[in-house]
């Protein structure tokens, strides 16, 4: 390929994209070698390997450093995903401004650390995750400035026993440390966290051993379990460890209890605890360890995303109302907890800038304590650690009514002057006074009290949505399950506390497209049989949420709606509403209609029935169709795509959504072109539609700078793809 006759070019860059899903098996022993003779001939090697379990061949096959040129996903459907994160690498920014390199090799260059892993091999981990988890210690220490001397590293491996794989002085070279970490053999028994901690305390940071006076001490420990040898221990140890200045990151894989692990870390644990579902995800908590473990510096004003008490001085009276009915169970419950406390632990409680006070409800209704019960974090979050669960029904009217009428009083600690916030957390609607909760919200919300409403796998939001204060898109929010709650922890303090910067920050939620543009837009909404009831109003529930940032009171923009299965329904054409309000309502009473997937029909619908001057279509104002779809057409399946080219051929922009599809290209051919800007997916479930509302207003309503001035370069490169 790479040649003369074959059409290289002298003097321009040569590529390699190797896409692969196994080890080779023919003629193996060649493969490394031959990877080394292409980069010894200036060949730029990216290695992407999917499903692997081992990727040792993966990462010698790509250029150095491997963790910009070798890259895994778990299967083939999540190498979409992987496209900007290549083109990082591939394609670096230039700009007139100060870019923050986010991956910084050796801990921002220059600064010494002596590192020692803690890792988990015990019996629950299983062999093939204990080699993710090796996995993802090479990763790391891939950009680790170890060669230079900068770094050095340990490893500890802990199940019933304790081994020390290597002392910090034994290699000092990255290719060394990585083939010891390749080296280090599972060893399954109980968890003994404790055993890990003291010998790394005891035995690794010690001068003999190779502990440099003056230098930082690091622990990353990664484990998948609580403590069940010398478990009492555990505690204290980490304790110890920290009062000898070793700064400890813990990390915990499938952990429904976190209460040990954010003990073990070193304070603030929302800083220095992280915690993944499964060790499929390790890899992706590199980055997120990297902010913590090397801070930025730049010399341009950084945003800090995750401020401590909103936004350092601001003064707020918080109290959580905290849903504890059957449905959320004990071990759910907990996680409620554990996200109350990670949230706490940035606010700013010692200054006496916040106060916190907390409510549970199931049947019943219990104040846990009150804003002036406890002026300190360390003893809120104590209060909040001996918070009980009490089942019983949904009395979502009781916790809020109770928040108003006992909480947010002087006697109980409100004070005159300082905005009041209520955090509600429910898994469920109201089935105990339910009429009364929307009332109830209306009576917090006129006394000035803030709502933000948070709901775990509901798959009707129009209750929570309601109770939050408005507007809902930035007040409401929901997540699949309990332990997706972590990761909304960050959305947010993006609107509880609005960054301030000196630099200009990009809207990336602009109310009615830019605010002031006209749009005339029609929603073809798929309801056919695959769909089903309850994710259709999901479909529904993304729809409205949508909306809620459109300039619809204003006339700037027009909202129709068409549903189809095997027949097409008109719902309301552009003219019907003038009020976001009625246009809100008007998609709550929006029916499921099973059937077969007319997609054509739809679309044929929407061009001359919709976008027509008697039905609200304005003159000279930008058509755009938002279409939903779960499948391929099976109905006027040859019509779909001529329908859709008439479409566009009008200048009616389609942006086309799908669900779950195996099969993307009718899809695509739908979506106004190019389809990588106007053709979005979600993996298989409707609940991931909320999350790709972000990504469509990048497309739909591009964000703009004053003055960034990020300039892409075009370089000539050639590149072969290696499939």
């Amino acid at each position: 390929m790479f040649t003369a006759e074959n059409g290289d070019r002298a003097g321009v860059p040569n590529i390699i994209f190797l896409i692969t899903d196994g080890v080779s098996n023919v003629n193996a022993l060649q493969t490394i070698p031959e990877a080394e003779a292409i980069r010894a001939e200036n060949i730029h090697i990216y290695a992407i390997g999917i499903g692997l379990a081992e990727t040792t061949e993966l990462d010698k096959i790509a250029s150095s450093p491997a963790s910009a040129n070798s890259f895994t996903v778990e299967d083939f459907n999540e190498l979409q995903g992987l496209k900007h994160t290549i083109f990082e690498s591939y394609c670096p920014v230039k700009s007139t401004e100060t870019i923050v390199d986010r991956k910084p090799p050796g801990r921002c260059n220059t600064a010494e650390s002596d590192i020692v892993f803690v890792l988990d091999s015990s019996t629950s981990v299983t062999d093939a995750n204990f080699k993710k988890i090796l996995a993802f210690m090479k990763d790391f220490l891939s950009d680790a400035s170890i060669d230079s001397g900068n770094v050095r590293v340990g490893a500890v491996i802990y199940s019933t026993d304790v081994e020390v794989q290597f002392h910090l002085n034994r290699y000092s070279s990255k290719r060394d440390i990585l083939d010891a970490v390749d080296n280090i053999a599972y060893v399954y028994g109980s968890t003994n966290t404790y055993g890990g901690l003291h010998t790394a305390r005891t035995q690794m940071f010690t001068a003999e051993n190779g502990d440099r006076a003056g230098v930082p001490n690091i622990i990353f420990l990664i484990t998948d379990g609580v403590s069940n040898v010398n478990a009492l221990q555990t505690i204290p140890e980490a304790e110890a460890i920290r009062a000898e200045n070793i700064h400890i990151y813990a990390i915990g894989i499938g952990l429904a209890e976190t209460t040990e692990l954010d003990k073990i870390a070193s304070s603030p644990a929302s800083a220095n605890s992280f915690t993944v579902e499964d060790f499929n995800e390790l890899q992706g908590l590199k980055h997120t360890i990297f902010e913590s473990y090397c801070p930025v510096k730049s010399t341009e004003t950084i945003v800090d995303r995750k401020p401590p008490g909103r936004c350092n001085t601001a003064e707020s009276d918080i109290v959580f109302v905290l849903d504890s009915s059957t449905s959320v169970t004990d071990a759910n419950f907990k996680k409620i907890l554990a996200f109350m406390k990670d949230f706490l632990s940035d606010a700013s409680i010692d200054s006496g800038n916040v106060r916190v006070g907390a409510v549970i409800y199931s049947t019943d209704v219990e104040v846990q304590f009150h804003l002036n019960r406890y002026s300190s974090k360390r003893d809120i979050l104590d209060a909040v650690d001996n918070i009980a669960y009490v089942y019983g029904s949904t009395n979502t009217y009781g916790g809020l009514h109770t928040a108003r009428t006992q909480m947010f009083t002087a006697e109980n600690g409100d004070r005159a002057g300082v905005p009041n916030i209520i955090f509600l957390i429910t898994d469920g609607v109201s089935n105990v006074n339910a009429l009364q909760t929307i009332p109830e919200a209306e009576a917090i919300r006129a006394e000035n009290i803030h709502i933000y409403a948070i709901g775990i796998g509901l798959a009707e939001t129009t209750e929570l949505d309601k109770i939050a204060s408005s507007p809902a898109s930035a007040n409401s929010f929901t997540v699949e399950d309990f332990n997706e709650l972590q990761g909304l922890k960050h959305t947010i303090f993006e609107s509880y506390c609005p960054v301030k910067s000196t630099e200009t920050i990009v809207d990336r939620k602009p109310p009615g497209r830019c605010n002031t543009a006209e749009s005339d837009i029609v929603f073809v909404l798929d309801s056919s049989t695959s769909v089903t009831d309850a994710n259709f109003k999901k479909i529904l529930a993304f729809m409205k949420d949508f909306l809620s940032d459109a300039s619809i009171d204003s006339g700037n923009v027009r909202v129709g709606a068409v549903i189809y299965s095997t027949d097409v329904e008109v719902q309301f054409h552009l003219n019907r509403y003038s009020s976001k309000r009625d246009i809100l309502d008007a998609v709550d009473n929006i029916a499921y209609v099973y059937g077969s997937t007319n997609t054509y029909g739809g679309l044929h619908t929407a061009r001359t029935q919709m976008f027509t001057a008697e039905n609200g279509d304005r003159a000279g104002v930008p058509n755009i169709i938002f279409l939903i779809t779960d499948g391929v057409s099976n109905v006027n399946a040859l019509q779909t795509i001529p329908e859709a080219e008439a479409i566009r051929a009008e200048n009616i922009h389609i942006y086309a959504i799908g669900i779950g599809l195996a099969e993307t290209t009718e899809l695509d051919k739908i979506a106004s072109s190019p389809a990588s800007a106007n053709s979005f997916t979600v993996e298989e479930r409707f609940n991931e539609l909320q999350g790709l509302k972000h990504t469509i207003f990048e497309s739909y309503c591009p964000g703009t700078y004053i003055s960034k001035n990020i300039t892409p370069v075009i370089v000539l490169v050639e590149v072969v793809v290696v499939l």
